[in-house]
């Protein structure tokens, strides 16, 4: 028979004792494991948190930019969030919006507007009335092309608005400001002053072209 000899201070009971401490060593590790990870993850969520949030706050501040621009209109030149004004192209819109009357109402619709205004075609005005109405008709396009350029700029300010996109922006411009201003006056003409709608058409067409030139050269030279 063999003999088996133990190690002195060692018992056959401290295996056991070892392999429960390697195990809670190793349960230790674990739960110290899955913190680290949880920390880890986050600390990654709330750094995407806060990236996202500042990209919010980007896209926020340049949709709104336009608003605080407009909030400033007045303010000194040093802050270049004035609203700008080409006189150059207000000059030109009235003289476009001129030649147009002048064209509108003499060899387009002249002589239909003339029988629809109970006004015979064949008996000009004389010469002093005729000039009273040119210079009168000059103040009031260039009254009408300065006030469509401010509206046009405050449009430039409304968040959504492509300033890269004329075509749309003259569109608008135009149709908005017959739709609003000139149409329920039109109407009301015909119904209550008893106008026809042939002068009704007259009218709305001039005022629809003289809109859509102005805005055109007023959104092309701003």
């Amino acid at each position: 028979m063999q003999t088996v000899y133990f190690p002195v201070g060692k018992t056959a009971t401290s295996r056991p004792s070892q392999n429960t401490s390697t195990q809670r060593m190793i349960v230790h590790e674990a739960k110290l494991s899955c913190i680290i990870n949880l920390m880890t993850v986050q600390r990654s969520e709330f750094r995407v948190s806060v990236e996202t949030q500042s990209l919010v706050e980007t896209r926020y501040h340049a949709q709104t930019g336009r608003i605080r621009k407009a909030k400033r209109v007045g303010c000194t030149n040093t802050t270049n969030m004035e609203m700008h004004i080409n006189f150059v192209a207000v000059l030109v819109a009235v003289v476009a919006c001129f030649l147009l009357g002048a064209l509108w109402f003499t060899v387009l619709f002249g002589r239909a507007w003339a029988r629809e205004m109970h006004m015979d075609p064949n008996d000009p005005p004389p010469k002093g009335t005729m000039m009273k109405g040119m210079i009168f008709m000059v103040i009031g396009n260039f009254f009408f092309a300065f006030v469509l350029a401010h509206n046009i700029a405050a449009w430039s300010f409304v968040p959504g608005i492509d300033p890269n996109a004329p075509i749309p922006n003259i569109l608008m411009s135009a149709l908005f400001t017959w739709l609003g201003f000139y149409f329920p006056i039109e109407l009301g003409a015909t119904v209550w002053e008893r106008h026809s709608w042939k002068l009704f058409a007259i009218n709305s067409g001039y005022h629809i072209c003289m809109l859509l030139v102005a805005s055109s050269v007023l959104t092309l030279m701003k």
